[in-house]
């Protein structure tokens, strides 16, 4: 499942995935956590994500895809 988004291609897995992708998105207070040597932990999946998908500004628009890329997938993976 793909689609473009602003400038770039927001793909995903299943809807699963879509929906770790958009909880991400849509959560307004993103939490990082310290690793024991007090250094920002890049262990998380949320961390792996594109920066463009992070980008607060993007949020809107990646929404919006993946509200699109459901209703184009709607009974493919049920």
């Amino acid at each position: 499942m793909q689609a473009p988004c602003c400038g770039q291609t927001l793909w995903a897995y299943n809807f699963e995935n879509l929906d770790f992708i958009e909880a991400f998105v849509s959560a307004r207070l993103r939490e990082s956590q310290r690793d024991e040597n007090d250094l920002w932990s890049n262990r998380s999946l949320f961390s792996r994500l594109p920066k463009w998908i992070q980008s607060a500004k993007n949020r809107e628009a990646i929404l919006k895809v993946i509200n699109k890329i459901r209703q184009s997938n709607e009974g493919a993976f049920q």
